[in-house]
């Protein structure tokens, strides 16, 4: 019971935030930083930033929503409560929005190295005129 409890973030003690009440769960557990980064293969520098709730450490929102679905899955408890007191705290839905044509404007498509090599065994050559 006390676990399920714990893995609530709205019955937590008042002011903490969700980061501090992963790192209670983790300590009580005694699960080291190091060990969420070896079963997440995340780095241990944004799993501190993510106890720490610093958002400027963490990268794009879409990123650290997958990460504390993963802190979480190594815990054993249940995702939703945390992203979604992220997803709060960050505002919005916590997805990135992407301007495609500005994306397309800074960094022009290449052409696939699959395509390269179809290309070079279709035809012989590589320039991309062809295609």
């Amino acid at each position: 019971m006390s676990d399920l409890r714990k893995s609530r973030p709205h019955e937590r003690e008042p002011g903490a935030g969700f980061g501090h009440h992963l790192k209670r769960l983790r300590e009580t557990r005694g699960i080291t930083l190091e060990e969420i980064g070896d079963w997440t293969k995340i780095r241990v520098s944004y799993l501190e930033a993510l106890e720490r709730e610093d958002m400027r450490e963490l990268p794009a929102p879409i990123f650290t929503k997958g990460f504390i679905k993963n802190y979480c899955r190594c815990l054993s408890v249940d995702d939703k409560p945390f992203v979604l007191e992220y997803v709060r705290r960050v505002g919005g839905d916590g997805a990135d929005t992407v301007d495609l044509q500005e994306m397309r404007r800074h960094n022009p498509a290449k052409p696939s190295r699959l395509r390269r090599i179809f290309r070079r065994a279709m035809t012989g050559r590589e320039d991309d005129s062809s295609f």
